[in-house]
């Protein structure tokens, strides 16, 4: 699944795509309707983030293929729950198993 192009913009009640497409309409006023439109801006931002923290871990984890040399990326360790988490936000956004 391919989202709008980033960046994405907001003039206060409406999200907008690089190409000036709107993307969504908000309401509300306030700090937490402010909040929820920078949300919905950096999503693009996030994503790929997110994306590339996976892809690290998943390295880090290969790097570290000895479970006495790095328990973390065990199940149950951090870095391997650190990893179904973001591979859940994931899928989340983009409807793809990871």
């Amino acid at each position: 699944m391919k989202h709008s192009p980033k960046p994405w913009t907001t003039d206060g009640l409406c999200v907008f795509d690089a190409d000036h497409k709107l993307i969504a309409t908000l309401s509300g006023f306030g700090h937490e309707a402010i909040a929820t439109r920078r949300l919905i801006v950096a999503a693009p931002e996030l994503l790929e983030a997110v994306s590339q923290a996976f892809d690290v871990l998943g390295q880090l984890a290969e790097h570290c293929a000895f479970e006495d040399d790095a328990p973390e990326f065990n199940e149950g360790g951090t870095g391997y729950e650190a990893r179904q988490v973001l591979r859940k936000v994931i899928s989340q956004a983009t409807e793809k198993q990871t």
